[in-house]
């Protein structure tokens, strides 16, 4: 996918999937967003580490929690 395609801006997503076909990572050029689900396919966390960062940097973490 391509944002704003042709000019300076110009910024490109790359997505994947599971088996299942739920998003487990986005790629761009300014990072990498990673997501991770429960066994009830709830989302329960994502990830974002910026581009260039150490491989050994932590990403930025949100995590989410769900009553049952």
């Amino acid at each position: 996918m391509h944002f704003a395609a042709g000019s300076s801006a110009e910024i490109t997503h790359r997505f994947k999937r599971d088996a299942i076909g739920r998003l487990i990572g986005k790629y761009t050029t300014d990072g990498t967003t990673a997501y991770q689900y429960d066994k009830a396919y709830n989302l329960i966390k994502v990830g974002y580490k910026k581009a260039g960062l150490p491989a050994e940097a932590e990403p930025d973490l949100i995590t989410f929690s769900y009553d049952c």
